[in-house]
């Protein structure tokens, strides 16, 4: 009995009539009895009366055949407390033999608390707490539910709300105010989707979601449909009401539900908020643009895609990567150097950019091996001219390649491979990217130059980072970027910004280079006001390796 008051589970002992011979303290404790209480009574008080009216029978039955129900299994039955009180159990039924005297060894769990305690947690899982919205769980079991009706070929509209620097709000005016803006919130949502039969979701900690469906014979517009009008009303009540800047960006959409799943719903609208507040429509409702959805989720989508590839012991895929190779000229027209620009184009992604896949690549590492990849291209490419007609080539670089510790014995162990001089390599890095770590941009540079490396900063005058820093660096030029020489148009006189940075250079003793030069006016312009080298379409386009292979050979 000592053992069995040790245990968590309720233990009731009974002979072969049924009478209770043992009880542990749990027992007692769960069925409301005092010490000894139970002791010589029937199990069947223990049991609602519809089943303890049974209990002979079934106990003659079991003694006749020695089959049960309940014998050796583990079953959920409904038992009774001494008060009356009906509560929920899970009973382990089976039999002990001792000193040829049979027993029943019941082993009881209460489950009515396991219960109402899913019950609790689901409710949990299911509404908010402070809104009493629903959740995004609940919007995915809600959009589960709604793909396996056969409303198939119906609309889905939706509206997503967000509230605008929620967190400095809650720092400025507190978390008790936030809750209030939130709670506020929710009330005139709530109610003005009770009146479009629309149902609302709290899916994060300051975003809300309006949502129907409707059917494809439906005629109604779309504004109508989610509710455009009141959103629009709403958005400037909350701040009003409580007399407090809050601003609220929201966007809606219309779509079929056969382009949707449970998994996209957010996904879209979440990427149609960020699209809205980059397109300079925060704080108000706009009209969700399938284009730009489409546009935010294919980046996802290779963002996905570069991971995947990143950790697949194939390695980063280069497929769908090439390069370009665009001269350079001196006042003379003569090639002096070249750059190799990487050239991407996925089948996969129709909307996204080079400049996409490299802020991608960034962001997921695998710039390193692109720039390896393009690092490798060009030592081949130089191995294949003859020694006289070979000029330096510039390749651009990241910080994420800077940061690689295997950085310098990687390029070191390409123009090794390719028996390429270090000479005739040059790297090109952006005036952005110096002001991101100084300190260590700077060591890479020198050991770089050291090794016989040039160094040329692009898109000078775009960046942060401070002249001093730029003059203490060993950079060989500087590349004015084209948004300046742009503006070369030939309807001024002269153009400070270029004509600074030609002068700033000079006295630097650094070689400037323009960039994206493309008409006669703009290099007129620059060869005048001493530039050193242009680089632009006026001149040469970016060309296949063949070409350039073939135009430096005349050289």
């Amino acid at each position: 009995m000592q053992l069995l008051n040790m245990l968590s589970d309720a233990v009731v002992i009974s002979d072969e009539m049924g009478t209770i011979t043992s009880a542990n303290q749990y027992c007692l404790n769960l069925f409301g009895y005092e010490d000894n209480e139970l002791i010589g009574q029937n199990v069947k008080v223990l049991m609602p009366p519809e089943m303890a009216s049974k209990h002979d029978g079934f106990l003659a039955k079991y003694k006749a055949t020695h089959t049960s129900k309940l014998m050796g299994k583990r079953t959920e039955i409904a038992a009774v407390t001494k008060s009356g009180k009906k509560i929920e159990i899970e009973i382990f039924l089976s039999e002990l033999f001792r000193d040829n005297i049979k027993k029943y060894v019941a082993v009881i769990r209460d489950t009515s608390h396991i219960k109402q305690l899913e019950g609790l947690v689901l409710n949990s899982a299911l509404y908010d707490d402070l809104t009493k919205l629903r959740t995004r769980y609940a919007l995915s079991l809600d959009f589960e539910k709604l793909l396996l009706t056969e409303l198939r070929y119906g609309y889905v509209s939706a509206v997503m709300l967000d509230i605008d620097e929620f967190q400095k709000l809650n720092t400025v005016f507190g978390r008790e105010t936030g809750d209030i803006i939130l709670k506020l919130l929710a009330h005139k949502i709530s109610l003005m989707a009770q009146n479009h039969e629309a149902a609302t979701y709290r899916v994060s900690g300051d975003r809300f979601l309006i949502i129907s469906t409707n059917s494809l014979e439906e005629t109604e517009s779309a504004d109508r449909v989610i509710c455009m009008n009141d959103i629009a009303a709403i958005i400037p009540e909350i701040g009003q009401a409580l007399n407090l800047p809050v601003s609220i960006t929201a966007v809606c959409m219309r779509r079929p539900i056969s382009d949707l799943s449970k998994k996209s719903i957010l996904q879209l609208l979440e990427k149609s908020l960020e699209t809205a507040r980059r397109d300079g429509n925060g704080g108000k409702l706009s009209q969700a643009s399938d284009v730009g959805i489409d546009y935010a989720l294919e980046l996802d989508a290779l963002s996905m895609k570069l991971k995947s590839e990143m950790n697949n012991k194939s390695g980063f895929s280069l497929n769908h990567l090439d390069i370009a190779i665009q001269p350079k000229v001196n006042d003379h027209k003569k090639i002096v150097s070249c750059e190799a620009l990487l050239r991407w184009k996925d089948p996969d992604f129709k909307l996204l950019y080079l400049s996409d896949f490299i802020r991608v690549a960034e962001s997921t590492g695998a710039i390193i091996d692109v720039g390896h990849y393009v690092l490798r291209r060009v030592c081949k490419l130089l191995s294949e001219l003859e020694p006289e007609n070979r000029v330096r080539i510039y390749i651009n670089l990241s910080i994420r390649e800077f940061a690689d510790k295997d950085f310098i014995d990687k390029i070191i162990g390409c123009c090794k491979e390719y028996k390429v001089s270090h000479y005739l390599l040059g790297f090109e890095l952006t005036e952005s990217m110096i002001a991101i770590d100084i300190e260590m941009v700077r060591s890479r540079l020198i050991e770089l130059v050291a090794l016989g490396f040039e160094i040329a900063v692009d898109d000078f005058g775009t960046g942060q980072s401070n002249l001093k820093y730029i003059h203490q660096l060993p950079v060989s030029s500087i590349k004015i970027d084209k948004s300046f020489i742009d503006d070369i148009n030939g309807e001024a006189d002269n153009y400070p910004v270029v004509d600074s940075i030609i002068e700033m250079a000079g006295h630097m003793k650094r070689t400037t280079v323009a960039e994206g030069v493309e008409t006669a006016v703009q290099a007129k312009y620059l060869w005048e006001n001493g530039v050193d080298e242009i680089q632009g379409y006026y001149y040469h386009k970016p060309m296949p390796e063949n070409d350039i292979l073939n135009l430096l050979s005349k050289h």
